[in-house]
């Protein structure tokens, strides 16, 4: 139940951000499913997920290489249970002040945000996902009809900060991002190429995971997670 507007009253201790990462790296099976339906004949893709690329860091999640060369890029967001609304983070870390994801001009061209149990996604143009957020946020954030969630999450060094968001019914979501495309608020989705030194990179880097040892592979999974636990990466 939502508090009185403007209210975090739905908690939710001990946010392991490292341990979602990781639980969404197992939902590949899912995700390849979905874009061959969504991307019928794609040529490949890429997951960006477990490499250091700078693109990873500005929100892109995956790269699918359409069937006519096309690069498109998406952010992919998982859950491990089933709710009735998109959950829009709007502040990251109340320390550092960091936006949440919603709030940060990322580099995707889609959102997908998937409930893994059901296999269910819902796959939005992120610039009229934003534009929809920036008109309608600041009263969804003060509205009795969407939760308020606050999130504590203990760092590895000792101090706590909280994570702000927005968990908005998804037939609002939908409504009004129906209606952003309707009445054209936003221009044509111009699908962002990425150049040759950005897809070179990123292939490199999978290649080099497909050549590891068992050891080597456990030697940069232990690595990682020390990396997000220390916030050095999201």
């Amino acid at each position: 139940m939502a508090g009185r507007p403007g209210e975090m009253n739905d908690i939710e201790n001990g946010n392991d951000f490292y341990m979602d990462l990781e639980k969404s790296m197992m939902h590949e099976e899912m995700w390849k499913e979905f874009y061959q339906k969504r991307f019928p004949g794609y040529r490949e893709l890429i997951n960006t997920q477990d490499t250091k690329c700078q693109l990873q860091q500005d929100g892109v999640d995956r790269i699918v290489i359409d069937s006519d060369g096309t690069r498109i890029s998406i952010e992919e967001k998982v859950l491990n249970d089933v709710h009735n609304e998109i959950c829009f983070e709007w502040l990251s870390n109340s320390l550092t002040r960091k936006p949440g994801w919603i709030e940060q001009n990322l580099l995707c061209d889609y959102l997908a945000y998937a409930f893994a149990p059901t296999k269910e996604i819902y796959f939005y143009e992120w610039r009229a996902l934003r534009k929809v957020w920036i008109e309608y946020g600041e009263y969804w954030k003060k509205s009795k009809g969407c939760k308020q969630i606050e999130s504590k999450t203990m760092s590895k060094n000792g101090y706590s900060y909280l994570t702000y968001s927005c968990a908005v019914p998804i037939y609002i979501v939908d409504q009004c991002y129906r209606e952003a495309l309707i009445h054209k608020c936003i221009e044509p989705v111009n699908t962002r190429l990425l150049n040759d030194q950005e897809y070179l990179q990123i292939k490199e880097e999978i290649q080099k995971r497909k050549n590891e040892t068992p050891e080597e592979k456990a030697k940069r999974a232990s690595q990682r997670l020390k990396e997000l636990k220390d916030g050095k990466i999201k």
